[in-house]
């Protein structure tokens, strides 16, 4: 009795914290819907990252787990290829039109964090637009993939349109609170709108609505390819191949404008879903961005203890502390307008890897151009003869160390190969 007792304590506890932070964060989101921005046109964008090469198929049937099946060869089992992790940048908005543009970002992580070969790269690119590949990231978001990232998304947005005003949802992921990225935020006019820790499950579209059924997918389509398989293996190409198809069907030829809505991201709470309503019934839930004590109890316990202005960064005026940004940047590092195999020499961040599938033009096209391309409607998203995607060789920008390391040997010891150098197959350099 006595531990039921205390276990029940948690639970309402528990309930307590849920039901005050989303308190907070519904009114944050009707502050800069109805106060903020009212009567100007708003995207809503949510973002967030998930591994998609880790997914294990699921064993349907005696054909998958009898080893004599008729499906088999008689041939020794070969050795399972070396797995590449994966990460995907997922996006969605409730603009169905800027949705089938929105880059959907892998980060592969290949042998010894180096540049794939030339086979893989094609893979990828026939996954098609708007999938975009970043080799040499280490297989996982930081600051600085964010940061290019967001100027991205910003191009596009403002390609569609130049008067609509961004609406970023994002979780407490340490990341995401770099404060360079909410810097470079606040020079682009991004608001910030944070889902509260451990709550993401609950409140985030992507975690709510779409991971799971793209996992679920994945695992599907690879039970399928291993069945299809004489060894029982998928190769990486054929993974490649099976990620785009279920990116493109889950994440860029969906809707997202009710579903967004019944987790609060609109201008009408009446629209929420039924446990949103259930947990928030009798609250206050009045349009007002949160006071620092209410953001400390949104953000994460790391994201509490560093010394960042959190509260200025995040909701401060556009036009408050300008003199302390850096001026925003109209060509985004390493995003600008390539030819196929040139190079722009003052943008060395990313270095353009773009391989042509058999199905795309060999005239010179410019990225943005390729991406924008207008693609048949009527028929499913994974069905049409998509563009195809683009590959890039990520190198950020140095990060000058400072504090009591800076200037050790570790750090000004020559390194030969620190000069970075375009990876384009048969280039010269």
């Amino acid at each position: 009795m006595h531990d039921t007792s205390i276990r029940d304590v948690c639970y309402v506890e528990l309930d307590v914290c849920l039901t005050v932070q989303v308190c907070i964060y519904l009114r944050w989101a009707q502050w800069l819907l109805n106060v903020r921005l009212k009567q100007k046109k708003v995207v809503i964008i949510n973002m967030d990252e998930t591994s998609v090469n880790t997914q294990n198929a699921t064993k349907h049937g005696m054909h998958v787990s009898t080893p004599h099946c008729r499906f088999r060869s008689d041939e020794a089992p070969t050795k399972k290829p070396r797995s590449m992790p994966c990460t995907l940048l997922g996006t969605v908005c409730n603009i169905d039109a800027i949705q089938e543009q929105l880059p959907q970002v892998l980060l592969p992580k290949y042998v010894k964090n180096a540049s794939p070969p030339d086979a893989i790269k094609t893979a990828f690119a026939e996954t098609g637009a708007p999938l975009e590949a970043w080799h040499k990231t280490g297989g996982w978001n930081n600051h600085g993939t964010m940061v290019t990232w967001l100027r991205k998304l910003h191009r596009h947005v403002r390609d569609h349109d130049k008067d609509l005003n961004i609406i970023l949802v994002l979780d407490c992921a340490t990341a995401h609170l770099n404060e360079k990225v909410l810097k470079v935020a606040r020079t682009l006019k991004v608001n910030i709108l944070m889902v509260p820790s451990k709550c993401t499950w609950f409140m985030q579209p992507l975690d709510v609505y779409s991971f799971a059924h793209l996992k679920r997918s994945l695992r599907k389509k690879l039970a399928k390819e291993e069945i299809l398989s004489t060894t029982g293996n998928v190769s990486n190409l054929n993974k490649i191949r099976v990620i785009g198809e279920a990116v493109q069907e889950e994440l860029v030829g969906q809707s997202w404008n009710d579903r967004m809505a019944k987790v609060g991201l609109s201008s009408d709470l009446s629209m929420c879903r039924d446990p949103l309503k259930r947990i928030t019934r009798g609250m206050d839930l009045t349009a007002r961005p949160p006071t620092k004590e209410e953001l400390g109890c949104v953000l994460s316990k790391e994201c509490r203890q560093n010394r960042v202005p959190w509260h200025t960064l995040l909701l401060s005026d556009f036009a408050d502390s300008s003199g302390l940004l850096p001026q925003p940047c109209e060509i985004t590092p390493g995003m600008d307008t390539h030819v196929e195999g040139h190079q722009h020499p003052e943008q060395p961040q990313m270095a353009s890897t773009s391989s042509a599938s058999s199905s795309s033009s060999t005239s010179a096209i410019g990225l943005s151009e390729l991406i924008l391309r207008s693609v048949p409607t009527g028929v499913p998203i994974h069905a049409k003869r998509l563009p195809s995607a683009v590959n890039f060789d990520f190198s950020p920008d140095p990060m000058p160390r400072v504090g009591p390391s800076a200037g050790t040997r570790s750090r000004t010891k020559k390194n030969p190969k620190a000069t970075k150098v375009s990876s384009l197959p048969n280039s010269n350099l």
